[in-house]
């Protein structure tokens, strides 16, 4: 594959077949892994909020853990799914947490170091 600079018109249609058979399954591994971050994000704010008692972060990361650590029930470099373990982990996480934990989405809860 030529990846730019000096490219006759083969080159060019080459590229242009590449791009056209591989960006729909790139930008749906991509916007599985971005969909995660606002919430992954959030579980960090919670975790390092010095008013939460460390018994209530207990989960939270353990949750985290879980999604930094690559390989897990389905390891994170499995083409499409290698996601979707970590995201059921979190959403659970997070629907135990319940209503209360919402104030940690989009900043509404600045604490330590600003990962965003």
């Amino acid at each position: 594959m030529v990846r730019g600079g000096n490219m006759n018109q083969a080159e060019y249609d080459r590229e242009v077949q590449f791009v056209l058979r591989t960006i729909d399954e790139k930008l749906e591994r991509l916007s599985a892994k971005l969909s995660i971050v606002k919430h992954v994000l959030a579980l960090y704010r919670y975790m390092v909020d010095p008013d939460v008692h460390w018994t209530k972060k207990v989960l939270v990361v353990g949750a985290l853990v879980y999604f930094i650590i690559p390989a897990d029930a389905i390891p994170d470099f499995t083409p499409i799914i290698g996601y979707v373990d970590d995201a059921a982990v979190i959403a659970a996480v997070i629907k135990t947490l319940g209503k209360g934990f919402l104030k940690y989405y989009d900043g509404g809860v600045t604490v330590g170091r600003s990962l965003t």
